[in-house]
């Protein structure tokens, strides 16, 4: 192989690893850590039912976990869930293993994924989806998310209006970075 060739091959690697975010790589490593065993930090599992999924944050777990019973003790099978992030406006990531625990719950928005620059657009229609949700949960668990991207960009607030003006917090699970609660649970008021 020729120096050439070992240096085309090493600059995507070392590039890679001088621009991505700290916790792309971060959590990429602890992942590859715990599928060998040699991770510190541990998994946890939510379960409901038959279903489960595996969550990276044991904070996040224990919140979902106490959450739930909740959720069943307020909806009924057939109600519109709508799953979002803390600030509406932002839209960087979706907790849709909600959607998964909670199957006989139908989603409210089309926005399953909250992907930036669709979900928080002028025109998606989040607000009106969201206006029709019979549960709303919001997670902040991702506040502090930082990427060089559209995920920067805010929407309008026009769904976090409907939040303040439409839905009552039933309840707070888990602390987040902003100070809310990693998940919060609404109901309209």
């Amino acid at each position: 192989m020729t120096g050439t060739a070992i240096v085309a091959g090493a600059v995507p690697v070392v590039a890679t690893l001088a621009l991505a975010p700290t916790f792309v790589w971060g959590t990429y490593a602890d992942y590859v850590g715990r599928s060998f065993g040699v991770s510190e930090l541990e998994a946890g599992t939510i379960r409901r039912g038959d279903r489960a999924f595996h969550y990276g944050r044991l904070d996040a777990v224990a919140a979902v976990n106490d959450m739930l019973p909740e959720v069943e003790r307020i909806s009924e099978p057939g109600d519109s869930l709508f799953v979002g992030t803390g600030d509406l406006r932002k839209t960087p990531y979706s907790e849709a293993f909600l959607y998964h625990l909670l199957p006989e719950l139908e989603p409210a928005t089309q926005y399953i994924e909250m992907d930036p620059g669709l979900a928080n657009a002028d025109d998606s229609g989040m607000a009106d989806e969201l206006r029709k949700a019979d549960i709303v949960i919001l997670s902040s668990i991702r506040d502090d998310w930082d990427e060089p991207n559209d995920s920067r960009e805010f929407g309008p607030s026009e769904p976090n209006d409907v939040i303040d003006e439409d839905f009552c917090l039933v309840d707070s699970y888990g602390t987040g970075v902003s100070g809310r609660g990693l998940y919060e649970l609404y109901r309209p008021c």
